[in-house]
């Protein structure tokens, strides 16, 4: 038998979860929040955002990305660490970092929000220094996941 344990409760919508240094990090997209949940259970705000940001990932030196464009938390102030307008159409939306430090950012191909059907879009690449680059074409949603 599986049993299920609640972990936190009273979430705006929770997702992109990564596990970093010992605690739980996710993203609270409706509440405007990056959130961490310790072992013990402890939820605390890591970090507010003015906009809902989405994808989370460090980069080697330990800064983290936050997908609200593409910023970077240096000493707990996020910053615009890359300009994605040039290369997306619609919300960007997951990312994973490569042991490099290059960040592969997925965004929507269209206004998923106003009930569109989804288009190929572009996968892009940041690379450490916040250059921006097209990495693939014609993708439909990618993700983070993979």
């Amino acid at each position: 038998m599986t049993t299920t344990t609640v972990l936190a409760d009273d979430l705006g919508f929770p997702e992109a979860p990564r596990w970093h240094d010992g605690q739980l990090r996710f993203s609270d997209f409706h509440d405007r929040v990056v959130r961490r949940l310790a072992p013990d259970g402890e939820l605390s705000v890591a970090l507010e955002q003015d906009d809902s940001p989405s994808g989370l990932g460090w980069l080697p030196g330990g800064d983290l990305l936050v997908v609200s464009m593409v910023q970077r938390v240096v000493d707990g102030r996020p910053r615009l660490h890359a300009d994605l307008s040039g290369v997306t159409r619609f919300r960007a939306n997951d990312l994973v970092v490569d042991a490099a430090g290059r960040a592969w950012v997925s965004s929507f191909g269209s206004d998923l929000e106003a009930g569109a059907e989804p288009e190929p879009t572009v996968l892009v690449r940041v690379d450490p220094d916040g250059s921006v680059s097209g990495a693939a074409e014609g993708v439909v949603f990618p993700t983070g996941w993979c």
